[in-house]
């Protein structure tokens, strides 16, 4: 029997990775009337990685993401999925080829590879010259519409662009360690980047409890602890920043 499914790639925010920019594939079952049990197989197109088995469990009309904050699983250019049917025979396979453009055709970067918005520092700085994180690229300062994955001897993607060359000469256990270095810094950053904004909040909150009750000296205290404690959460972050960006750059 025939499997009823739709795929889609999508590009998103990875949790694991800091809100990185990755892709997923959507996985969708089209029939009304019955829940797909469906066994796949994910497959490196480089080589370098195993492949790997697993189940998705797809209830009518439904749909599931297959990708690195779900399965592990960071895609790549040449990357692809078999997918099989009822009886173990290979029924569709998916691969992900993301589009390129040719040297200097980027309607946005122009042949630079950078993030047009931070100039690929992957930093921008407010009125107030507080650092923060580009929006457009969320810190990798690559430009996100010539930017094609590859993998580079670890587990998840690495910057890449059609035509580059990747070295041959790295070590697979020093580059995993410095990727699995990479995702925790990332972990990191975005969790001081809400406590940050969580400190912001409660400032707000306390500016609004005076304007409405009136002067209490001992907001006063907290209000200086908590400008301290915002201070330390931004001068670490700024920190992990500069240690992930000079981690990313070498594996450029």
């Amino acid at each position: 029997m025939g499997r009823d499914l739709k795929y889609e790639w999508q590009q998103y925010g990875s949790l694991h990775k800091g809100g990185q920019l990755s892709f997923s594939l959507m996985v969708t079952c089209t029939r009304w009337w019955r829940t797909e049990k469906v066994p796949f197989r994910l497959v490196d197109g480089s080589g370098q990685l195993p492949p790997k088995d697993g189940f998705i469990e797809l209830e009518a009309g439904k749909s599931v993401r297959i990708d690195y904050d779900n399965n592990g699983w960071d895609w790549c250019n040449g990357d692809f999925i078999i997918i099989f049917d009822n009886k173990g025979r290979e029924y569709d396979r998916i691969v992900f080829n993301k589009p390129t453009y040719a040297p200097g055709e980027c309607p946005e970067c122009h042949g630079s590879h950078q993030c047009a918005t931070c100039h690929g520092t992957g930093r921008i700085k407010d009125k107030m010259h507080m650092v923060s994180t580009c929006p457009r690229c969320l810190g990798t300062g690559v430009c996100q519409i010539c930017y094609v994955p590859t993998r580079n001897g670890g587990m998840t993607a690495s910057m890449g662009y059609a035509g580059s060359t990747v070295a041959t000469n790295i070590n697979p256990k020093v580059e995993m360690s410095r990727q699995q270095r990479i995702s925790d810094l990332r972990k990191s950053i975005a969790e001081l980047r809400e406590m940050i904004s969580n400190c912001s909040s409660d400032e707000q909150i306390r500016k609004l409890r005076t304007a409405i009750h009136g002067y209490d000296p001992s907001m006063t205290t907290n209000d200086m602890t908590q400008a301290q404690l915002k201070y330390t959460y931004q001068t670490l972050l700024q920190q992990l920043q500069f240690e992930l960006e000079q981690l990313e750059m070498r594996g450029i």
